[in-house]
């Protein structure tokens, strides 16, 4: 990372923390920005992440359908020369150790910014080159067949690495495993080296292109909007570094990158400024300016968390289409009661009531269409996926045509 950069990112920490937090900052820079880079693939539904978790066991732990990705981020400067298989062993074994804190298997990623040894010869008394060992791991991962030297080089590897592997875990983890568990750990290991993801100054572009994909048809941030929801989304990583107190509290969702996103006037033009708004979340916000009362707005987070959970689960088996169909319906019908009570019926005051009394007869329809076996899919169902909707402002329910 830039030094330049460095130094803008340490204002709110700063500001946050005092220097106990600038010096978090300074040792965990490429950490923290490599957890960043996660927390936006949050806003991929299609790629299947539930939580991003810093310093969960690992420098990062992601968990996607399901199964916990362990990250350890490592930074090495050119001069200290490529990582070797000697290098990259120890930290292996140290992943592979701590999935004794999950349930079922774990993936391992080691990242880092710099190369991967392949001077190295495949003899008597070596680990062999890293090099090698990551590009057969990378034709395992793409699901490719192995040539035959590829399967002469990885037996080599077996008989190399596989006796280390048990005797660190044994004698350094006080982990007992056989040779097929670790073959199983080793088949479950990804080597980034090179990393795109480590040391990188560009992860306010990924933003950039996270937002339009999660937010299509919204006005395009400027830079100086994107920094502003980076810079909450880096204290948003410090705060539960530092105050979350297991993998639990520290865990990040797709909720809270949402949140952190309306940190300056992103919405322009023809919507509203919701700064000028009381409210934590876009949620909040936006039931304020549609006349709910904020003893309403509990439940529609009830709603909203319930749904979420349910539609993790449906995602996973195999229900994707038909949650993107049930989704585009609900917004269909409640875009369309907008305009009647808002164009139509004129009602310039408080439409957000109205136009959900409206709406709530016609939702046991719409989920018997699309789930007609499924009897979670319900009315409260649909609710709550409109206000995840709603806090990534893909619905609103304010009045329009200037009727604010």
């Amino acid at each position: 990372m830039e030094i330049e950069h460095v130094h803008r990112l340490k204002d709110p920490i700063l500001l946050e923390f005092g220097d106990q937090g600038a010096e978090t900052l300074e040792r965990y820079v490429a950490q923290i920005e490599y957890t960043i880079y996660w927390c936006l693939r949050l806003l991929y539904p299609a790629e299947g992440l539930e939580t991003v978790i810093p310093e969960g066991v690992e420098d990062v732990a992601v968990r996607r359908h399901g199964i916990y990705e362990l990250h350890q981020v490592k930074t090495r400067d050119e001069s200290q020369g490529p990582w070797t298989c000697a290098d990259v062993l120890p930290v292996l074994c140290k992943l592979y150790s701590k999935s004794r804190a999950f349930d079922g298997e774990c993936r391992y990623v080691f990242a880092t910014n710099q190369m991967a040894d392949n001077s190295t010869r495949m003899q008597k008394g070596s680990f062999g080159p890293l090099y090698r060992l990551k590009s057969l791991l990378d034709v395992k991962h793409d699901g490719l067949q192995f040539t035959e030297q590829d399967d002469s080089d990885w037996q080599w590897f077996d008989a190399a690495i596989v006796p280390k592997i048990i005797a660190v875990l044994g004698d350094e983890h006080k982990f007992a495993v056989d040779a097929e568990a670790v073959r199983r750990f080793i088949c479950n290991t990804i080597i980034d080296t090179n990393s795109l993801l480590v040391r990188n100054p560009s992860i306010v572009d990924k933003l950039d292109d996270a937002t339009c994909n999660a937010f299509p048809g919204e006005p395009a941030c400027n830079t100086a909007q994107l920094y502003r929801w980076y810079d909450h989304l880096i204290l948003l990583v410090i705060r539960r570094i530092i105050t979350g107190t297991s993998m639990v509290s520290r865990a990040i969702n797709r909720d809270d990158i949402v949140n952190c996103r309306h940190v300056g006037p992103l919405l322009t033009g023809a919507f509203p400024d919701l700064d000028a708004i009381p409210g934590r979340t876009l949620l909040d916000k936006k039931a304020n300016l549609a006349g709910f009362d904020a003893t309403e707005v509990p439940l529609f987070h009830r709603q909203k968390g319930l749904a979420n959970a349910l539609q993790r689960q449906l995602t996973q088996l195999g229900f994707a289409d038909q949650m993107e169909r049930l989704t585009a319906a609900v917004l269909d019908k409640q875009n369309a009661l907008r305009h009647e009570v808002c164009r139509e019926d004129g009602i310039g005051v408080s439409p957000g009531p109205h136009i959900l009394a409206k709406l709530r007869p016609l939702l046991a329809a719409l989920t018997q269409r699309y789930f007609p076996n499924v009897s979670e899919v319900d009315d409260q169902f649909c609710l709550g996926i409109l206000w995840r909707e709603t806090n990534e402002c893909s619905a609103w329910w304010h009045s329009v045509d200037g009727q604010q």
